[in-house]
């Protein structure tokens, strides 16, 4: 098996913190590790023969020094997309690097977001290793995660016949839906959050990628240096439109394990537990009084954080700027940063 991390992100929701010099993926979200150190030590356990991360120019040297961090990993190799266009050039240009350069013989490719929680992980590792026998067979594998609340900024993926074993064929894909279809596919049995994660097999990644996106096809199959150089001219899309929701052989896997995408403020209450009033109060100089089930972070030990008698909000100091909403609105963090974008104060 090969391994192909995506850490190319930007992690807008997760503004102040995560900002564009250094996105969500590069913080130590939990725990004293970087989300995507974190996610190079999970995919370690599985015994790859290649690992590559997938970055941009700008965020190359934030590899490296997490990879001098760890210092555990061999046969890491790190590539720069010339430009950021979405999941599918990434990936197809990940295979074609490995099969092209690291003269690659393997007949899998599981491909992980960099900035993911996941636990416990020898669960996750135990069932990609099964996979892996699976996928001797002609599929694209999509991972579902057991849905555990209703969540609006998730994709989700509703789960037809089964196969064998713990795999099933796909119904449909559906892109973040509103909070009366996410509660009905909490409820209905058959739905699971689409994690990001993929395990194809190279071979039907390829056929597949001539028949359903044939324009990235085109420039894959001319070599990874054509492909590198003209990589300006592929569409921008995402391996789920260009591939997952054409195929005719897309199966999926579902996960019982506790996952985020730690994709806004709100996913860290479902990561982190609070204290006696539900608090998670982290970095210093922060004093509460009256103050409950709310998030205090603090990046600026020169500066006093103080909140009294507020429930269920959000604040986050740091020098890029100062965040304070209710929970619950982490999705719209977005929109305050394209308004900062407007302005040019990124």
């Amino acid at each position: 098996m090969d391994v192909i991390v995506l850490a190319g992100g930007g992690g807008t929701r997760l503004w102040p913190l995560s900002v564009k010099d250094l996105p969500k993926q590069f913080l130590k979200i939990y725990g004293d590790r970087s989300l995507l150190q974190n996610t190079l030590l999970r995919v370690f356990k599985l015994n790859p023969k290649n690992i590559l991360i997938l970055t941009n120019e700008k965020q190359k040297s934030l590899v490296e020094r997490d990879l001098d961090e760890i210092d555990v990993l061999k046969n890491v190799k790190v590539v720069t997309e010339p430009e950021m266009k979405n999941t599918a050039p990434a990936i197809a240009l990940g295979i074609r690097y490995l099969i092209d350069i690291c003269n690659s013989k393997e007949k899998v490719v599981f491909i992980t977001p960099s900035d993911s929680y996941i636990t416990p992980e020898e669960d996750l590792v135990e069932v990609l290793k099964r996979c892996e026998e699976f996928l001797k067979e002609d599929y694209l594998l999509t991972f579902g995660v057991v849905v555990t609340r209703v969540e609006t900024g998730y994709g989700y993926i509703e789960i037809g016949d089964k196969i064998r074993d713990s795999f099933f064929k796909v119904n449909k894909f559906t892109e973040k839906p509103d909070y009366e279809r996410a509660l009905k596919y909490k409820n209905s049995g058959k739905h699971y959050w689409n994690s990001g994660m993929f395990m194809f097999n190279v071979n039907t990644f390829q056929s597949e990628l001539k028949k359903c996106a044939p324009e990235i096809y085109d420039s894959y199959r001319k070599g990874f240096s054509y492909f590198y150089e003209n990589f300006s001219q592929v569409e921008r899309i995402s391996v789920d439109y260009a591939l997952m929701e054409k195929s005719g052989k897309v199966a999926v896997c579902p996960l019982s394990i506790t996952w985020s995408d730690v994709g806004n403020w709100d996913a860290i209450f479902e990561i982190e537990s609070g204290d006696e009033e539900g608090n998670i109060l982290k970095g210093s100089r922060i004093y509460t009084v009256d103050v409950e089930d709310s998030l205090v972070w603090n990046r600026e030990n020169e500066k006093i954080v103080a909140l009294l008698g507020v429930r269920d909000v959000i604040v986050v100091n740091t020098p890029n700027g100062i965040l304070i909403t209710k929970k619950g609105l982490g999705q719209k963090v977005r929109e305050i940063v394209e308004k900062i974008k407007e302005e040019g104060r990124e």
